[in-house]
């Protein structure tokens, strides 16, 4: 309310009680989904105001206010103007309006004729940017430096400043601060609209910035430098990989797009089926099998928007999508980085098959199911639970659509709604009880058997395995949980030796089930072991052990099948220790060691706890067959092994294990000390592991353990264990002076 009184005008506003953002992200940075809402509340406050004919022109945090209830308020209108108004006579062009840090690219070049409602989406930007990361995209050492930034510099993306900033969250605030307003929200709302589907779980509609864009933004502004580069990279990876046919092909059959319509059918052939076979052939070549996915993947986005009429050559697109996918997403290899990169190429594909309107409808929608079948898993991998969750039922409803149309339905579209079913019950099982999981789950076993025809294909095989798998896995629950004894039908280990024996002949066809045909072996020697079944366990085990290591013959880089491996010895030791088999104990402690060290060698980084672990399994099954003083030495190579560790940025799960491996190492001392009649001998043992044991607990202190645990945990049968050690140096001190008195007479 504006009036004057007594001539004297004034202003009635409203009290905002609360702290501003800048306030906010100083005292308590949110969370990235906390931020996102913010920004949402923001924008459709400015979308009001937008409604209303103002342009706000100055929006940063300094300028929003949470109120305790957690009203979002915006402030200091001293900067807006009406939409569509022309500039105040006093306000030349050229002159610059807002706060540098945050002012949008066309503000920043003083273009103060042109302000549209972009400009505001760019300040909701650069404030959800601050919210996620603590800091404006642009910050240079004065005003002009940071200007500069604004007009010419791409912001840091927020995921390399803080990884747990969700992809499309980062997506989304890239695309307000786009230094041209076209490439921006049109509007707020439409910025609040792609916010609330990323809150709300639903696929957001900004695309990030593709490789091929990225790389030219980058070039515009280092031209001497990326050509050095690009000449570099073909060089390396011509010369490293053998593969000078295929990235000179590829590079010169893409860059020429005049070629790609005369000949597409033929080009998109190649691709398919020489180019990315080829790149899947080289696995284990690490970042140079990466760089040609990279490579393969900004020419396949390119393509997508330049032969769209091209309908056979968007299927040789798609179907190279979904191979580069695979490529990506190979458990071998498999990482968080690799999986996105998989997900987001098999999404490529799902767009590229739903657009393409085929006379046989039905094989395009078989096609489009497998495929969000394979994101449902990629999802799932990542944690998207939501998204996995939509992706599988869109793929059972398309699969459900196929087979109801088919008078006689497909044995191959059944299994495939089948496999989707088994996804989706792995899914949703944390809504459901075991007993309804296990009846789910075995609904779907007993379909799955019906189909006789497919009874020796791989892909039945691999479907039927992972259903006994999973009921193998329910029923362990229910043992373990203390439910009633099961039936012969309910027998986990019936389970998962069915597994074992489907996907051991199935592997033989398919490389790709060895992997799985691993874990199902291991899974039934765990399951007899429970029940004392030790020679049979022993044997599946084994079985799970030649397994890995034929994986590993093909693919040695592979870090995670060493560590699998590694994993398998481990279990091997465990089980002869528990069936008493001191030499089978010894000989798979010494195999884990020997594994360990040579690893240890090729990466010290990376398996420097596995060679810990190698010398703690040597000690323990040397102290098994009475050779205490080969155990303490083992021991010895542990704790120095492990003070390694502890001296980098160690977990305090490292440190628990060192106190844990000195008061190991004192027992073992004193071991040797009960076997020794003198009593020099003897005092010297004991003091050197009391020294021990004053440094476990050091750590164990320095930690809190002695607050926070109860008699009868580590801390405090270490304190026992000093405080009986003490007793005996007594007891040897005194008998040692009644010698000495002894001696004196």
């Amino acid at each position: 309310e504006a009036a004057e009184t007594n001539s004297t005008p004034y202003l009635v506003m409203e009290y905002i009680e609360g702290q501003t953002l800048t306030q906010l992200i100083r005292d308590k940075p949110p969370s990235p989904l906390s931020a996102a809402k913010t920004a949402q509340s923001i924008a459709e406050a400015i979308h009001a105001c937008h409604l209303a004919g103002i342009l706000h022109r100055d929006l940063k945090p300094a300028n929003v206010m949470l109120t305790p209830a957690g009203t979002i308020k915006v402030m200091d209108f001293g900067l807006a103007k009406r939409l569509g108004e022309t500039e105040a006579i006093n306000t030349r062009t050229g002159e610059i309006l807002g706060t540098p840090c945050y002012m949008s690219p066309e503000q920043a070049g003083g273009v103060v004729k042109h302000f549209g409602p972009e400009c505001d989406v760019y300040g909701i930007g650069a404030i959800l940017y601050e919210l996620l990361v603590g800091r404006p995209p642009h910050y240079g050492s004065d005003a002009m430096q940071t200007m500069l930034q604004v007009l010419t510099a791409d912001p840091v993306a927020p995921r390399s400043l803080q990884a747990r900033v969700p992809r499309d969250l980062e997506t989304i605030c890239l695309k307000c601060l786009a230094k041209q307003p076209k490439k921006r929200y049109s509007t707020a709302a439409a910025l609040a609209e792609d916010l609330d589907r990323l809150l709300t779980g639903r696929p957001i509609l900004a695309r990030p910035a593709t490789r091929r864009e990225r790389a030219l933004k980058w070039t515009r502004r280092h031209p001497a430098i990326s050509a050095l580069i690009a000449t570099g990279f073909v060089s390396i990876v011509a010369a490293i990989l053998g593969t000078t046919f295929h990235v000179s092909r590829l590079q010169r059959e893409l860059n020429r797009s005049a070629r790609l319509f005369s000949q597409s059918q033929d080009w998109g052939s190649w691709l398919v089926n020489q180019h990315i076979p080829a790149i899947s052939k080289l696995r284990g070549a690490g970042e140079l099998q990466s760089a040609l996915v990279n490579k393969t993947l900004e020419h396949l986005q390119q393509l997508e928007l330049d032969v769209a009429a091209d309908r056979q050559l968007a299927d040789y697109i798609a179907q190279a999508y979904v191979y580069i996918a695979d490529v990506a997403s190979d458990p071998a290899f498999a990482t968080p980085e690799h999986l996105e990169q998989a997900l987001e190429s098999y999404q490529h594909a799902v767009s590229l098959y739903s657009a393409n309107d085929q006379p046989d409808h039905s094989t395009t929608q078989f096609s489009t199911a497998l495929l969000l079948v394979k994101m449902s898993r990629v999802q799932a991998l990542l944690e998207h639970t939501p998204q996995a969750q939509k992706s599988i039922d869109q793929a059972i409803a398309l699969l459900t659509e196929v087979t109801s149309g088919q008078a006689t339905v497909d044995s191959l579209a059944k299994l495939a709604l089948i496999d989707a079913q088994t996804v989706r019950t792995i899914l949703s099982s944390a809504k459901h009880t075991p007993q309804e999981n296990i009846d789910a789950f075995h609904q779907l076993y007993l379909e799955c058997q019906a189909l006789e025809d497919k009874q020796h294909d791989s892909r039945y095989c691999e479907v039927r395995a992972a259903l006994a798998l999973e009921l193998g896995d329910w029923h362990t629950r229910q043992t373990r949980s203390g439910a009633d004894e099961l039936s012969p039908q309910q027998n986990p280990a019936a389970y998962y030796q069915e597994a074992v024996t489907l996907l051991d002949a199935a592997s033989q066809q398919d490389e790709r089930l060895r992997l799985m045909l691993t874990t199902a072996a291991t899974k039934l020697s765990q399951s007899l072991a429970d029940k004392e079944r030790y020679p049979e366990a022993t044997a599946a085990l084994q079985q799970a052990i030649v397994q890995q290591q034929q994986l590993l013959q093909a693919l040695p880089e592979s870090d995670r099948f060493q560590l699998n491996l590694l994993n398998l010895l481990d279990r091997l030791f465990h089980l002869e220790k528990a069936r008493q088999d001191i030499a089978g104990e010894v000989a798979a402690a010494e195999a884990f060691l020997n594994k360990a060290e040579a690893l240890y060698q090729s990466d010290p980084r990376l398996y420097s706890r596995e060679l810990r672990r190698g010398y703690v399994l040597a000690s323990h099954a040397h102290r098994d067959s009475n050779q205490e003083d080969l155990a303490s030495e083992f021991m010895r190579k542990a704790i120095e092994q492990a003070r390694k560790i502890t001296g980098d940025d160690s977990q305090p799960a490292d440190r628990l294990l060192l106190a844990d491996l000195l008061k190991q190492q004192a027992d073992l001392l004193i071991a040797q000390v009960n076997k020794r009649s003198i009593l020099s001998q003897r005092f010297s043992a004991l003091q050197q592991s009391l020294s021990l044991l004053e440094e476990s607990l050091a750590i164990y202190e320095e930690l809190d353990q002695a607050t926070t645990t109860e008699l009868g945990s580590p801390y405090w049968l270490t304190i026992e264990l000093k405080h009986r050690l003490e007793d005996e140096l007594d007891n040897v001190k005194l008998r040692n002076q009644e010698a000495s008195r002894d001696l004196s007479r």
